[in-house]
């Protein structure tokens, strides 16, 4: 069928930046994006992994313990995406006052992004909405540090960007100029994000969300990372996740072309389906995926357990699992911490921490003798699939 694009393009004649062409998208409650029938199926197996995967809260133990560490795997890809080189290692070392490997900057970019999504969650858990002012909220904590903390932070753009190329006349996207069309939009997409009336499955409602936000680019910098905050706390909102377990950035990350061509077909050509297909398979392999490795962490602990159990250590290895829960809530853990949040002696300490080291389950990942630090080897692999820096 014929598909006329979602939008138009506004040529601008600028002092400063020169010729260009920006896009103004469709409002969305205006029209509507039309989903043909076909993607029933994938829209069905999609809500079917995200109820699976929020099922499995209900069996974990420490439900705080994989939050953490999915959110802070989240952050890191999500930040990538956008640039930045560090690791989960860089930013578990920042969060424990030690010195990353990569500059200061790209460890607090993200840590801001968790400190945003946890306001998000904690605000829905109070009864608010995702409207202008909480995505204000959210942006400004984003970038309260970092490279973006002198880009506008909590501030609705009042000057052009552009994705890609020196200038917008070179870019790969221009989204809408500052002014009133751009503040209409974002009323629009506030809208649509909470209308009850819609009677839309709130996945739907999620992808085009999505599309919408990263097309009307509200903010100087930092919308990538915001429209994939969005996805959660819109599923959360929703009803569709009770804590933010689904995060795309891996999918994405590995994906970014074929990601970035889908957003701008939306633009030219209407092409929902195909987004939403993308977007669909996404979210099932990516909530298959965190079901996975939610089971698999649940048997490395409990295996870790009986090991530490049957080592022999008598009335010391209840010391040792203590020690074992520690590492399991942190991953990376210096013995001074160990003394602190445990209140137990440094020789007390250091011994539990050789005898878990000496059973292979921690390893220093400093090479000090003095000042050492250790990490929960395989809890720490597994974080690490698909996280290293691009």
């Amino acid at each position: 069928m014929d598909r006329k694009p979602s939008g138009a393009y506004v040529d601008i004649r600028d002092p400063v930046l020169g010729f260009y062409s920006a896009f103004i998208p469709k409002k969305l409650m205006e029209d509507i994006p039309a989903v043909d029938s076909e993607l029933g199926t994938l829209e069905a197996s999609a809500s079917h992994a995200l109820g699976s995967l929020d099922a499995i809260v209900d069996f974990l133990p420490d439900k705080n313990t994989f939050l953490f560490s999915y959110l802070r795997k989240e952050a890191v890809l999500s930040s990538q995406i956008e640039g930045t080189q560090s690791s989960i290692s860089d930013l578990l070392l920042y969060e424990n006052n030690e010195t990353p490997g990569v500059p200061l900057e790209d460890v607090e970019e993200v840590s801001t992004y968790i400190q945003a999504v946890n306001h998000g969650e904690k605000a829905l858990k109070s009864g608010r909405t995702i409207d202008q002012i909480l995505i204000k909220e959210l942006h400004a904590i984003l970038l309260s540090k970092g490279r973006g903390s002198n880009k506008l932070p909590g501030m609705i753009r009042d000057r052009q960007n552009w994705v890609g190329g020196e200038k917008p006349g070179s870019a790969q996207y221009v989204p809408p100029p500052p002014g009133e069309a751009l503040g209409e939009l974002i009323d629009d997409f506030v809208f649509f994000m909470n209308e009850t009336s819609l009677n839309m499955p709130p996945i739907r409602r999620a992808g085009i969300m999505h599309a919408q936000f990263e097309s009307i680019h509200p903010f100087y910098d930092g919308n990538g990372r915001i429209g994939r905050m969005l996805l959660s706390l819109s599923l959360s909102q929703h009803g569709m996740l009770r804590e933010p377990l689904l995060y795309l950035s891996l999918y994405l990350k590995h994906r970014r072309l074929r990601y970035y061509d889908l957003l701008q077909n939306v633009r030219e050509e209407s092409g929902w389906n195909d987004w939403l297909t993308f977007f669909y398979t996404g979210v099932t392999e990516v909530a298959r995926g965190a079901h996975k490795t939610a089971l698999e962490l649940l048997a490395l602990f409990e295996n870790d357990k009986e090991r530490i159990e049957s080592n022999n250590a008598g009335r010391f290895s209840g010391t040792m699992i203590r020690v074992h829960e520690l590492f399991k809530k942190k991953i990376i853990v210096a013995p001074k911490q160990i003394i602190e949040a445990l209140d137990i002696s440094a020789p007390t300490a250091m011994k539990a921490v050789r005898s878990l080291h000496q059973l292979g389950i921690i390893t220093e990942i400093t090479g000090k003798q003095r000042y050492s630090i250790y990490s929960y080897t395989k809890y720490l692999d597994r974080l690490n699939e698909g996280a290293e820096p691009i």
